[in-house]
């Protein structure tokens, strides 16, 4: 059967069938592996619980209290949301965990909002109120991404790896590594109220701490291909690894089955929505 021969030699096959107004199509892959999987729900990577060493150096040489007005209702929210999180921390020894403790947090941040001059409240203060739920979450990493780098640390990279899986060992070593224990800096941030100086210059360290991030996972990947000897896989590096890494948070794998394997077995009508 031409479907079990080109299962056993890891070919994908594609069956279509039509029937004059009625179709179908089947695909037979072992895997499939998502890179960009567009999730719907994204939340912002800001590391506010763990800022890098850059982002930290700046924050803390921001002065909220010294600023006049105009410039204070200027400031970025993720300044705002930084400069109350380690005073919460001060006052509670760790990040607010639940409903309760993010509510008193909302309340805390509204302690330093200043009025404008037509008696309204600062915009920026207003969206770091409204990014508390979003903005404040643990960095950690989702336990689809965490099974692919429990897989990958266990591959032992070989001319017939794919570039997923190099790609995905390389990461698995920055996370045990380099990442102690996140995933890389993703390198994007919210549109929010802000001068463009301040802005830009966020905007900036996060991008320059992904690009460092990710050119940490490419001088491992080169390093694991250089490994495979003359037949070795390596991808397109430089675009591929980058693409990988701001990605890494929604990476998946999709197994399937064989249409011979389909065969043998009986169909499970609760799989496909049948009851009677």
């Amino acid at each position: 059967m031409l479907s079990k021969i080109l299962w056993e030699a890891h070919v994908p096959l594609v069956v279509v069938r039509s029937y004059g107004m009625i179709g179908y199509i089947r695909v037979q892959i072992e895997e499939h592996a998502v890179v960009e999987s567009h999730p719907e729900s994204e939340m912002p990577d800001l590391r506010l619980d763990r800022p890098f060493s850059a982002l930290q150096k700046y924050m803390d040489s921001l002065d909220l209290e010294s600023m006049d007005n105009k410039e204070h209702s200027h400031v970025p929210y993720v300044v705002i949301l930084y400069k109350y999180l380690q005073l919460w921390n001060q006052q509670h020894g760790a990040p607010p965990k639940n409903y309760k403790e993010r509510k008193a947090f909302i309340e805390l941040c509204k302690t330093g909002m200043r009025e404008k001059e037509n008696n309204e409240p600062e915009e920026n203060f207003e969206e770091a109120v409204k990014a508390v739920n979003t903005s404040l979450l643990p960095t950690s990493i989702p336990s689809g991404v965490q099974s692919i780098l429990n897989k990958a640390a266990s591959i032992t990279p070989s001319p017939t790896t794919k570039p997923f899986w190099i790609m995905a060992r390389a990461l698995h070593e920055f996370v045990t590594s380099e990442g102690r224990g996140a995933l890389p800096v993703r390198g994007t941030i919210p549109d929010m109220t802000a001068d463009s100086e301040k802005y830009i210059k966020i905007q900036n360290l996060y991008r320059e701490q992904a690009a460092q991030d990710a050119d940490w996972v490419l001088r491992r990947v080169q390093e694991l291909s250089q490994q495979l000897g003359p037949r070795k896989i390596v991808p397109s590096l430089d675009n591929d690894v980058r693409t990988f890494c701001k990605n890494s948070h929604a990476l998946r794998v999709v197994k399937g089955k064989s249409i011979t394997e389909e065969y043998k077995g009986s169909i499970n009508l609760g799989e496909i929505g049948y009851s009677k």
